[in-house]
């Protein structure tokens, strides 16, 4: 038997059985490249809704009511209190 070379591999020993062994079959490669490219999961969906409806109030609220107070000629809590 000859030493192994200064890099330590092998150049008789071949590796197709570990490849087999890193990639899985190929039912498991599918399923992942299904997984990268898939559609959108019901998480996203509802994320997406939420982020929308957020977005809906928050420009609402800037544009109406902040704009409907600064109409107010005296807003209630600076009014005086009567005797």
């Amino acid at each position: 038997m000859s030493p192994l070379p200064r890099d330590g591999h092998d150049p008789d020993h071949t590796d197709a059985g570990d490849d087999d062994a890193l990639l899985g079959s190929g039912n498991d490669i599918e399923e992942a490249s299904k997984l990268v490219r898939g559609e959108p999961g019901i998480w996203v969906w509802l994320l997406v809704v939420s982020a929308g409806i957020s977005g809906l109030l928050f420009g609402y609220d800037t544009a109406i009511i902040s704009s409907a107070l600064l109409q107010l000629a005296n807003p209630p809590e600076s009014s005086p209190i009567p005797p």
